[in-house]
């Protein structure tokens, strides 16, 4: 009401007297402001978990300036592993004729669209304003990002790939390399300064928590949907000949 009235009284100092009896109304059209990120509009960290984000954003700028470039590499990464994995998997295991890699891959799949749509839904209802636009001296090395921050959707989507490929190959070199790149693109992202490290946990739950829901489900939707996987093989037997030493006295 205050700004309505302050433009009333500058349109009639700068424009004059206005006849009444020549202008029915006076029209006074307002401004929509649109918030910026400026210096006046930023703070500083409140909290650890904002004081974190801050420590591993600042890694790069003197310490490792190099590191720029590798976390960069970490973030937009997903973009092909996402894609690459889940179909490499489910292709080799049509080619191959092999059933549990078919199934693999599509459990990877289903279990990242689970963990993508559960964050997006997250966002929207949490709206979590991402980091540079609230604090002051955060680095965006690979520029500023559309949509929320809590939880981290690379971290959800990026852990629930990775779990669900430990869940179909348990061996240790599945696991530690799944392990350390889910890791590795979840730190780039508060590096990167679009998210806070609470953002990254609960990207990891959600992650974690949709491949086990998907994994849960396997039996079921491969038995409603035989026919998006090649047909399982029985279980061979394994035979043990057991050799019969004898000894004449």
């Amino acid at each position: 009401m205050l700004r309505r009235l302050l433009q009333i009284a500058l349109l009639v100092l700068f424009i004059g007297r206005v006849d009444a009896q020549t202008m029915d109304t006076i029209a006074v059209v307002d401004t929509v402001w649109h918030p910026a990120i400026t210096a006046d509009t930023l703070r500083l960290p409140l909290n650890f978990d904002e004081q974190l984000l801050i420590d591993i954003n600042a890694l790069g700028h003197d310490t490792l300036p190099t590191l720029d470039f590798t976390m960069a590499a970490f973030t937009h990464s997903i973009y092909v592993t996402l894609i690459a994995v889940p179909g490499t998997l489910y292709g080799l295991g049509w080619a191959f004729d092999d059933h549990h890699m078919a199934v693999t891959g599509m459990n990877t799949m289903l279990s990242t669209m689970t963990a993508g749509l559960t964050s997006t839904i997250v966002k929207a209802i949490v709206r979590r304003s991402r980091p540079y636009a609230t604090l002051r001296g955060v680095r965006i090395p690979t520029g500023q990002e559309i949509g929320y921050s809590f939880p981290s959707g690379h971290s959800s989507t990026t852990w629930a790939l990775s779990t669900a490929l430990m869940l179909g190959y348990p061996k240790w070199y599945v696991i530690a390399p799944a392990i350390l790149y889910a890791s590795a693109v979840s730190i780039s992202r508060p590096y990167v300064g679009v998210h806070y490290p609470t953002d990254i946990l609960a990207g990891v739950v959600v992650g974690v928590g949709s491949a086990l829901l998907i994994h849960a489900l396997e039996d079921g939707i491969t038995k409603n949907f035989p026919s998006l996987f090649p047909e399982k093989k029985p279980d061979e037997i394994l035979t043990t000949q057991i050799a019969v030493i004898r000894i004449p006295f």
